[in-house]
């Protein structure tokens, strides 16, 4: 029955390729989703990691909420407390870092604004030990009040060079600064998107309203010197209200928060993926109706020969099988090809995420092949049943067109459903914000929909012969 099954469906080349897309299409999505959540995620630790990278300890205020999504800007510290921190034994080198608004623009006046991301100034680090991935593209650090440096994305797109002239507007206002470097953060040119204007550490305090101030407080740990046993000495002289946390620590604070931004983006991708799954389910469980239709002489030949019912039933579980196999790897593939189109689409709308392979996961090998081959078998075990009721009798008659009508159950079942659907979406629509409610109702009317859509058809056809007369 195998060798039977496979040449069954290599017969029908045609067929078996629009199968195997529908399915593919459904995989894809599936596949893509995983494989760009995972490849985004994978870059932003390993950009995390490199922003954080030679700072064993940070120093900050602590935080009114716990949950890493609203803790917000937090409250500034004062740069005094950096000798404080210094003089604590194992310290390397300490530097204190600000972050601030301020708004480049390219040579026309025109602002350079990034697609969602923020528009930052910053002072630029000036101890090589704790600069991490930071680094100077070309030119240098700025070390007077009227120079900047820019990271390289932004000088890009305004079209700037060393030496230039560029337009910075802050919160007090537009200002003119001399560009004496463009920076970088590892291979990305900018902080995820994100435009950078770095100042000198006194200009940044000055500029970014926050003179004696810094935000968080960076520190290197001297050689043989363990990060979680400095941790735990520079916390015993900081003031209430701060706290101190390890490098490590605050590079995963940083990533769970982009982790927990990107959950949103891969559920609806998701939520697209399931529909068109839903969709090509649909279009297996017709398609085996129709083979099944156009096979009765050929299953019953089989049957009248000695072939099972089981026998049957499987040689159409194993051509499912086939197919759903062939289009979970078809999918997985696009998948790949899938989310590095998305990524390229991002960066076009100029959504820049930093750079890395793409990552996939055996979580998503394994749920792009259950995905291909699950679906497709379900989808086709109830024309395969039907098709093993076919009499052995059958394949001595001459092939005519059957014709059925849907049982009452069916009609029944589809109504209630179809109605129950369309009510449902009515009150999610009176209700507002009810997104449960609404693909719960979506899902039930289009259910309702498939089953009582030979009735409907007729009704249909019926009405539209009425018109005629």
């Amino acid at each position: 029955m195998f060798k039977v099954s496979l040449r069954s469906l290599l017969a029908h080349k045609l067929r078996l390729l629009l199968t195997v897309l529908s399915v593919t299409v459904g995989v894809a999505f599936v596949s893509g989703t995983f494989v760009l959540s995972d490849t985004m995620s994978k870059a932003f630790d390993e950009l995390y990691a490199g922003l954080t990278k030679g700072t064993d300890v940070a120093v900050r205020t602590k935080a009114a909420y716990t949950d890493i999504t609203t803790q917000g800007q937090l409250r500034p510290l004062d740069d005094d407390l950096i000798e404080t921190v210094a003089d604590v034994p194992g310290v390397a080198a300490v530097e204190g870092s600000l972050t601030g608004f301020a708004l480049v623009l390219d040579k026309d006046g025109e602002p350079i604004q990034p697609g969602g991301a923020p528009t930052l100034g910053a002072n630029a680090p000036a101890n090589p030990l704790l600069m991490g991935s930071f680094s100077y593209r070309s030119g240098e650090a700025p070390t007077a009040a009227d120079e900047v440096a820019i990271d390289a994305a932004t000088a890009e797109k305004a079209g700037l060079a060393v030496g230039d002239e560029v337009t910075v507007i802050l919160e007090g206002g537009p200002k003119a600064f001399t560009l004496v470097g463009i920076t970088g953060f590892g291979e990305t040119d900018s902080l995820a998107g994100a435009t950078m204007a770095s100042f000198e550490m006194a200009t940044a305090q000055e500029l970014l309203g926050k003179t004696g101030k810094v935000d968080q407080i960076n520190i290197a740990a001297a050689d043989g010197i363990d990060a979680d046993d400095l941790r735990a000495d520079v916390a015993a002289v900081l003031p209430a209200g701060t706290e101190a946390l390890t490098g490590e620590k605050l590079a995963e604070e940083g990533s769970a928060a982009v982790r927990e931004g990107l959950g949103v983006f891969t559920n609806i991708l998701l939520a697209f993926a399931g529909v068109s799954l839903l969709v090509g389910s649909f279009v297996i469980w017709n398609t085996f109706n129709v083979i099944v239709a156009q096979r009765r002489r050929e299953v019953a030949l089989l049957r009248a020969v000695g072939a099972k019912r089981s026998q049957v039933l499987g040689g159409l579980i194993v051509e499912a099988g086939v197919i759903g196999l062939v289009s979970s790897g078809l999918g997985l593939a696009a998948g790949v090809g899938l989310a590095v189109g998305i990524r390229e689409m991002l960066a076009f709308v100029g959504i820049e995420v930093p750079t890395t392979s793409a990552a996939v996961e055996p979580r998503t090998i394994v749920a792009s092949l259950l995905v291909g081959v699950v679906v497709t078998v379900i989808a086709a075990v109830v024309p395969s049943l039907s098709a093993t009721r076919v009499a052995p009798v059958e394949a001595l008659r001459e092939a005519l067109p059957t014709a059925s009508s849907i049982g009452t159950v069916r009609r029944v079942v589809g109504v209630v459903l179809l109605l129950a659907g369309l009510g449902g979406l009515v009150a999610a629509a009176a209700v507002r914000d009810q997104p449960i409610l609404t693909a719960v109702a979506a899902l039930a009317a289009f259910a309702g929909l498939v089953a009582s859509g030979p009735l409907l058809a007729r009704g249909m056809a019926a009405l539209a012969g009425r018109g005629r007369q």
